[in-house]
């Protein structure tokens, strides 16, 4: 990591005689081939892969510093054999662009030819020994810059140059299971393109974008980037077919927006990267890791490429495996990769190991990381799998009911699924009655529940289960809480998906939280805490759907530029908005923290009731106007929108009229919206007449809808 030290990629082209140098002969240990099908890595004969591994730094600073290769032994049977004392499966191995490509004035004692022999040595002793080899492209820098340190993008001057290098180096020579046609069985090797891209402004769609698929300068870059789509396109077009990793914004810390941005690969085999730290570095996804990985894992593989206690404990690392390897077998579909095998600090680095590569020491991080390996399957090495189960999110959650979903990979055994529940983690209760089919596929299979006769205001315990002819899958834990009776605020997203995010500099402070989609037409409430001083002017909160449509939500009801204040918006959302995320921006020269909570006030149904729409003509100068709509329910909201063009147009309840809720509405596109807080209806239904001023007597068009109280 040597955020500190770093990561890199792999490969420049070599000549025929270096292609097969230094490879040693094949053993019945020897790594299997490697490829994605769904959302599992699987070998040859098509059984599951999941891996358990780690990084070994060294090879992104040595060379470029101008003292070796690596740092410590490495390519030796003895620093092999260590690794696999821990049962390592796989090694994470950053590497230098300009120290492959003999770029830049890098020595040539540790660069070019020289470089490339000793890792392309390395990574044929680990797949001899029957590890996966994971080469990264760690390192880079643009132009004659030396690459010295990790840079917020990929450039484009070198680094596809140097993918399309590292793929025909191991697509050409002999594999480890001594087989030379990389078409039938390919190096045992995934290519992690990029380490940790860090452009400005976080988690943004226009960040994300501009990793996967962006060119020129984009993301506020001072050089030209490379695209993990234009890398992805080097490395195939040498013919490679190898398994590829992209990773996120945040330094690979995000993966919310993993699957809206995807990389094309006519072979589908591209894999998820992310990287999670414990505090006191932290990460986006340190608390959230078990409902932000689930959803991209039942569909790709996912591969922690980074984690890692960062105070010398493992506080962290020891519950994060325990969830990534559930009952010590294979069944998250996500791969983890610690950080680091180093002889280095056990905090800063983090180390997981002290004195020396052939002999070493845990840390009491490297404790944690080796007694969870040691008691994991090597590969599974075409044995027959139990189910992969991944608990999902609850939905259509009512005062008395909701419906559990999830999925369930058979692994091509016929196998049945059940949910359990209950307000312990004892649960109690199941349902379907009758465990369910799952059929006997390869690939994930959505299934639900729906549950009723639930208690309001009670949070419940979830998990599916799944069972095959090899064993049952316990998935992991999850919860909800019903909704008050008669109707109640539903937390969306209580402190976004991620910690705080705290900036120790002036710029851009942006959080946004995890997917949520409302099951009717709802009123959203954005609340936004401003921790440190200076946050609040320039503050906006956008909401953005599953189509990409984005909004500012709004009105801003209250919030002041001042330390430790609180701001407070609102929206109206419509029915048929799904997957949303939310996102508060503190734009300018301001520095701090932002705290983001969404909730949704009402929903789950709601009705039109009296006029939809009118034209109101007013007579004069700031005059009055008015407009009725008889609700239906008691309790429920009313929202109303009005406009004429009008800057200094304002909406209000009329005097001695029913209060209510007033909102912008973007159907009246080109008028100027009346805006006001909501205020919830009491009493019992009837006529709620609201007016508006206006300081021009131009005609209104005007829209109201009720939103009934069925909370959540």
């Amino acid at each position: 990591m040597k955020r500190f030290i770093a990561l890199a990629g792999a490969v420049v082209s070599i000549l025929a005689g270096l292609l097969t140098a230094n490879v040693p002969s094949a053993q019945a240990t020897a790594a299997p081939s490697i490829s994605v099908s769904g959302g599992r890595f699987v070998d040859g004969s098509g059984a599951a892969i999941q891996l358990h591994g780690v990084n070994r730094s060294g090879a992104e600073y040595a060379c470029a510093e101008g003292w070796g290769i690596f740092d410590g032994e490495t390519d030796t049977d003895a620093a092999v054999a260590a690794m696999l004392a821990w049962n390592i499966n796989a090694v994470r191995i950053p590497l230098n662009e300009d120290c492959w490509l003999g770029i830049n004035g890098v020595a040539a004692a540790y660069s070019g030819r020289n470089y490339q022999n000793a890792i392309i040595s390395y990574i044929n002793r680990l797949n001899a020994a029957g590890i996966v080899a994971i080469p990264n492209l760690h390192f880079s820098a643009p132009g004659t810059t030396l690459a010295t340190d990790q840079m917020p993008m990929a450039d484009a001057d070198h680094a596809p140059a140097f993918w399309t290098s590292a793929a025909q180096a191991f697509n050409n020579q002999p594999t480890s299971l001594g087989q030379d046609d990389p078409v039938t069985q390919p190096h045992s090797i995934v290519f992690d393109l990029f380490n940790e891209p860090s452009p400005p402004g976080g988690d943004s769609n226009a960040n994300w974008q501009c990793i996967m698929q962006g060119s020129g300068t984009c993301g506020g870059s001072s050089y030209a980037v490379a695209s993990m789509q234009s890398m992805l396109d080097a490395v195939r077009a040498t013919g490679a077919i190898q398994p590829v990793l992209t990773a996120g914004p945040d330094y690979a810390g995000d993966l919310d927006k993993w699957l809206a941005n995807p990389v094309a690969d006519s072979l589908n085999q591209v894999a998820a990267s992310v990287h999670i730290y414990g505090l006191p570095l932290d990460s986006p996804l340190r608390t959230t890791y078990s409902t932000e990985i689930p959803p991209v894992a039942a569909q790709v593989p996912v591969v922690v490429g980074e984690f890692g206690d960062t105070n010398c404990t493992d506080g962290f690392t020891t519950p994060f495996l325990d969830w990534a390897w559930p009952g010590n077998t294979n069944g998250t579909n996500v791969s983890t990769i610690a950080w680091a095998f180093n002889t280095a600090s056990c905090a800063n680095d983090p180390s997981l190991i002290s004195g020396s590569y052939t002999n070493p020491t845990p840390t009491a991080y490297g404790i944690g990381v080796k007694n969870k390996y040691l008691l994991l399957p090597v590969f599974g090495s075409g044995a027959s799998q139990a189910p992969a189960v991944t608990t999902g999110a609850a939905t259509g959650i009512t005062s008395s009911g909701a419906t559990l979903n999830g999925t369930v990979n058979p692994e091509g055994q016929a196998s049945t699924y059940q949910f359990e529940y209950g307000t312990t983690t004892g649960y109690g209760s199941v349902s379907p009655a009758t465990p369910g089919s799952a059929g006997s596929g390869s690939s994930p299979v959505p299934e639900s529940a729906a549950l009723s006769g639930l208690a309001a205001s009670t949070t419940y315990h979830y998990r599916l289960n799944a069972t095959n002819a090899t064993g049952t899958t316990h998935g992991s834990d999850q919860q909800f809480t019903t909704a008050a009776s008669g109707g109640g605020v539903c937390p969306v997203s209580e402190d976004a998906s991620m910690p705080p995010v705290r900036h120790s500099g002036y710029g851009v402070a942006s959080v946004t939280t995890a997917s949520f989609s409302p099951p009717a037409a709802s009123l959203l409430e954005v609340e936004v805490n401003a921790l440190q001083a200076s946050i609040g002017s320039g503050l906006t909160v956008t909401v953005t759907d599953s189509a990409g449509d984005t909004f500012t939500a709004g009105p801003h009801l209250y919030g002041t530029a001042a330390p430790n204040s609180v701001w407070l918006f609102q929206s109206y959302l419509p029915a048929g908005h799904t997957g949303l995320t939310v996102t508060a921006n503190q734009a300018g020269t301001r520095k701090g923290t932002l705290q983001l909570v969404a909730r949704v006030v009402d929903g789950a149904a709601s009705s039109q009731a009296g006029a939809a729409s009118a034209t109101v003509n007013g007579s004069a100068a700031s005059v009055n106007q008015r407009g009725t709509i008889t609700t239906t329910t008691s309790g429920s909201r009313v929202y109303a929108a009005a406009g004429n063009g009008d800057s200094g147009s304002t909406m209000t309840a009329q005097a001695g009229t029913t209060s209510i809720d007033v909102w912008r509405d973007t159907a009246l596109s080109g008028n100027d919206g009346a805006t006001g807080r909501a205020t919830a209806l009491t009493g019992t239904p009837g006529a709620a007449t609201f007016g508006w001023t206006a300081s021009a007597a131009n005609p209104f068009a005007w829209a109201a809808q009720e939103v009934l109280p069925a909370a959540c």
